[in-house]
């Protein structure tokens, strides 16, 4: 193949060679833009990713509090009374009932009513702290989500002008390779072709001389 360039290169004064080079640097140019595409796919792909799962995640979440009692009534299903609360309910209940004892209304209708309202309201109080750890603890998840869809959105419009510019002119080159890549065939192949045309116009030459000298021997013959 290297030889057949090489005479090619010869007979058709350079230019065979010339439309090779440009085409192989054409190539050359498309294969380094193409690399870096990826490279920059690659760079920026997991964020877009990551935006785009955090949307799929987000919406539901945001729809669950359409309702807010339905809401409410849903993450109350999962309250336990903290170990905390139930400590201080019994030792609210022990120091009362020591303390009405020694003064001896131990019997009294009023202290039933005192450890009641006292149970209740530490478990408001237990039941309010737990709903506030869940809600930001939920508002932190959806925080998140919102981070990462804003991140997905940032890469995506970082990546696009890139991916665009570097689509665009993998497309001219991939044009100009190919226009290239003619060139150089018709270069290459228009000496041989010359010479088949000379060929022909020889070959075409002696057989018309050819005839026509028979044709004048015949007449000379008739003549005599």
């Amino acid at each position: 193949m290297a030889f057949f360039d090489f005479v090619t290169d010869i007979l058709s004064g350079g230019q065979s060679g010339a439309s090779r080079d440009v085409r192989r640097g054409l190539e050359q140019a498309g294969q380094t833009e193409s690399e870096f595409l990826d490279y920059l796919k690659q760079q920026f792909a997991p964020y877009m990713q990551a935006g785009q799962q955090a949307v799929g995640e987000y919406l539901p979440a945001i729809e669950e509090m359409r309702d807010p009692q339905a809401f409410y009534g849903q993450m109350m299903e999962g309250y336990e009374q903290s170990p905390a609360a139930q400590m201080a309910i019994e030792e609210g209940t022990r120091a009362a009932t020591q303390g009405a004892a020694a003064s001896g209304g131990l019997g009294g209708g009023q202290l039933l009513k005192d450890l009641q309202g006292y149970g209740q309201k530490l478990s408001a109080a237990d039941q309010q702290q737990w709903l506030n750890n869940m809600m930001g603890i939920r508002s932190g998840y959806t925080g998140g989500l919102q981070n990462l869809m804003t991140g997905g959105q940032q890469a995506l419009s970082s990546f696009t002008p890139y991916g665009t510019a570097l689509t665009g002119d993998l497309a001219s080159i991939l044009g100009q390779t190919g226009i290239a890549r003619g060139q150089e065939n018709i270069a290459g192949y228009k000496p041989y072709m010359d010479w088949l045309s000379k060929g022909a116009s020889m070959v075409g030459s002696a057989a018309t001389g050819g005839m026509g000298g028979g044709a004048g021997g015949l007449m000379g013959l008739m003549g005599s």
